[in-house]
Parts: C-alpha cells; sequence; structure tokens
C-alpha cells in the first residue's frame, strides 16, 4: 500500500540560506548599521545581502 500523506513544515527552499557569518563592528560602525537597517526598513541580514550583492 503507498503512502500519500502529505509532509509537515515548510518547504524545501530552492535555495536554501544555511550559510551563517559573524562580524565584529565597532560602536560607531554598528549605529550606523542599525540606523542603516531602520531608515530602509530592513532586517539585519538583508542588509548585509544588499552590502554582498554590491561586490559583484
Amino acid at each position: 500500500m503507498t503512502d500519500n500523506r502529505k509532509t509537515v513544515g515548510r518547504p524545501k527552499a530552492e535555495k536554501p540560506q544555511d550559510k551563517r557569518v559573524t562580524v565584529r563592528m565597532t560602536q560607531e560602525t554598528f549605529e550606523k548599521f542599525e540606523s542603516y537597517c531602520e531608515t530602509q526598513k530592513v532586517t539585519k541580514s538583508e542588509a548585509i545581502r544588499r552590502a554582498v550583492e554590491l561586490l559583484k
């Protein structure tokens, strides 16, 4: 007998974001970073992704 039940949970992402980066920065740099995130209304992760895209 075949089991046709659906799986529980989120579907697998086409391009999983499973890499982590830890960054050390000065208080001044961190404040600039937080300010950017707040004014652009983006998460810290999205802000870093945007910065990396500028490197291409």
